[in-house]
């Protein structure tokens, strides 16, 4: 990844405006547990590490991802994952929401087939490819069009074709 030699993010999920779910793309808020102020704002495709009941929640198959783009031991460690602790495939901004008039730079993560409340979790996140720069959008419906993209960006940069 051309950002971070160790592009991972450690966080605890926090209550945001839900305007992702209002646009149909729910996104967990992260709190860093150390700040990272360098990064370079835009979309990444990502892995989400939680520990939930798989009861509660679907997920993509994961074995249909292609080898050289899961995390390595070595980017793993000092994660501290439990057996319980599943990967997720996501979609991270880092930015500001300027579409809604928010200019503070915030990290979110839309989780894809993924539906569960995670407020107060502990995640952990390894960016992967960077998307795109953050953009201001004309429109809620020219996002939302921009969103679906990404989305297909992400699949097409982390899953086998």
């Amino acid at each position: 990844m051309e950002n971070k030699p160790e592009a991972k993010l450690v966080g605890i999920v926090v209550e945001g405006n839900k305007m992702g779910r209002k646009l149909g793309f729910p996104t967990i808020n992260l709190k860093l547990s150390s700040p990272i102020l360098d990064w370079k704002i835009g979309v990444y495709a990502c892995f989400v590490y939680l520990e939930v009941d798989s009861d509660q929640i679907s997920q993509l198959d994961l074995s249909s991802i292609i080898t050289d783009k899961l995390p390595t031991s070595v980017e793993l460690q000092n994660l501290n994952l439990t057996p319980l602790t599943k990967p997720y495939i996501g979609m991270a901004h880092y930015g500001p929401r300027s579409t809604f008039n928010d200019y503070q730079n915030n990290w979110e993560i839309h989780l894809l087939n993924f539906n569960a409340d995670l407020y107060t979790q502990q995640v952990k996140v390894i960016l992967r490819d960077y998307i795109r720069p953050s953009v201001k959008f004309e429109s809620v419906e020219k996002l939302i069009l921009q969103l679906k993209n990404d989305q297909l960006s992400v699949l097409k940069s982390l899953v086998k074709s």
